[in-house]
């Protein structure tokens, strides 16, 4: 776009230029008297126009033109009589005008440039910042995965901050000097337009029956940005919003992870990506094994009900595909709830309502039959390791009787073949117990009923 704009001041120039130059060729040539015996002082004349090719005569014109309307005058072409000095005159005043307003235009495209640009000294001042922790860790650079995850995670956030463009003292004096209804659609119909419409339903607040005003053609049930009590509430959560991106396989939150902000999950792809983007997983672990379950995505809140409420995280959340998202955290929340009590009473039930029938119902029954099934093959693992603990001892009694056995005199046969007898007695009784142990491993095995869901587990 600024090369374009450029490219338009550029052309503007030289067009202005050349038609200049021709009325000034057109000027020159036509006040100067070629049937004279003399040879008059004009700038025709002078530069011997007449002698020249018409490209030539272009050239010098248009170039006159230029540095005529540039006020910069090198000297070597200039107007000679009276006539022409005063046309030369009401050309500068023109070219006062013309260069006036074609640097003002590039002024502007350099102010709206650098601003754009700006990022690079916040870049500086993180690399400045990176020095310093290595300055505090006796001059050993950061380890290069930080070091970039650091420059990752900032340069999404200055490139996707829409708060960015009003957070300085200046840009903060333009918006408190717009009148209220203009700074509100600044918020709700540029800045935050694609935010306010996924997150519609969860910032839909209802009227209590007090204020409700009975218009037939109206809803006036419910809040609207009209409302100014509403349109003040909606802006302070749209001030404090931050940008977030998460990469795939990233957990969000772990379990028992104290949660500091809440995740608005949007989708900022392309339109060929759009459908792998902003999924995620919630879980559970149980003895070192993790299980994945409930599956979300875009418009939804992760850690809302835990931070409003100030709970740890119960469940493990994690990234399937890439994910942006705004963050909330808990300081700059609580001043806004504890303003606007009555928008935190919708809202805490909002966030109750979806925590319990969209997360926690479903994975309390996915974590009830999980563990169900764990306890089972549990069992039959006890009764497995009973049965193999039973044949070891067996085989170390049948060895050791065996060996009492032909450690005897064998002169005593027929005490020897008694023991022989007992010994088999004992072996058979044991093949026995451990057949029925055996059947009852059968039993429980016909039991056990393959599992509902398929369990997504990972080593953690």
């Amino acid at each position: 776009m600024y090369i374009f704009r450029v490219f338009r001041l550029v052309l503007f120039i030289l067009i202005l230029s050349y038609f200049l130059g021709t009325f000034w060729y057109i000027i020159t040539k036509h006040t100067t008297n070629h049937d004279a015996e003399m040879r008059e002082f004009t700038f025709y004349n002078e530069y011997d126009l007449e002698s020249k090719s018409d490209w030539q005569n272009l050239i010098i014109v248009v170039y006159f033109a230029f540095t005529t309307l540039s006020t910069v005058g090198f000297g070597d072409y200039n107007p000679k009589s009276e006539i022409e000095r005063i046309v030369t005159t009401f050309i500068l005043l023109v070219g006062v005008a013309c260069f006036s307003y074609i640097m003002g235009q590039f002024i502007d495209i350099l102010m709206n440039l650098q601003n754009v640009t700006a990022d690079n000294e916040d870049s500086e001042n993180l690399s400045k910042w990176l020095g310093l922790l290595a300055h505090f860790n006796r001059s050993s650079p950061l380890p290069k995965e930080m070091t970039k995850r650091f420059e990752r995670y900032f340069e999404y956030y200055w490139a996707n901050d829409k708060n960015y463009a009003i957070k300085s003292q200046i840009d903060v004096r333009f918006m408190t000097e717009l009148p209220n209804h203009i700074q509100t659609d600044i918020y709700r119909r540029f800045l935050f337009a694609d935010f306010i419409y996924l997150f519609k339903i969860h910032f839909r607040m209802q009227k209590e029956n007090s204020q409700r005003i009975e218009r037939p053609d109206l809803d006036t049930s419910f809040y609207g940005w009209e409302d100014t009590q509403y349109s003040q509430f909606m802006i302070s959560m749209l001030q404090n919003l931050e940008p977030r991106f998460y990469s795939a396989q990233e957990y969000i939150f772990e379990e028992d992870d104290e949660v500091n902000e809440q995740i608005y999950v949007i989708s900022q792809r392309s339109a060929k990506q759009k459908e792998k983007s902003g999924k995620y997983c919630i879980g559970f672990s149980d003895q070192k094994q993790r299980y994945f379950h409930v599956k979300l995505g875009k418009k939804t809140i992760i850690g809302g009900y835990e931070n409003l409420f100030g709970y740890k995280s119960e469940y493990f959340y994690k990234a399937l595909h890439h994910i942006d998202a705004y963050g909330l955290r808990k300081e700059n929340l609580k001043p806004i709830m504890d303003k606007y009590p009555e928008f935190k009473a919708q809202i805490s039930s909002y966030m109750v309502n979806f925590y319990y029938r969209i997360i926690k119902k479903p994975m309390l029954e996915f974590k009830r039959n999980i563990l169900s099934q764990v306890r089972k093959r549990q069992d039959m693992d006890q009764i497995i390791k009973e049965v193999d603990e039973k044949i070891r001892l067996a085989e170390e009694q049948y060895h050791e009787e065996m060996n009492k056995s032909y450690e005897q005199d064998t002169s005593k046969n027929d005490e020897t073949h008694r023991n022989v007898q007992k010994l088999e007695n004992k072996v058979n009784n044991l093949a026995k117990s451990v057949h029925d142990l055996f059947a009852q491993f059968d039993e429980l095995s016909k039991r056990v009923e393959p599992p509902n869901h398929s369990p997504t587990k990972s080593n953690k």
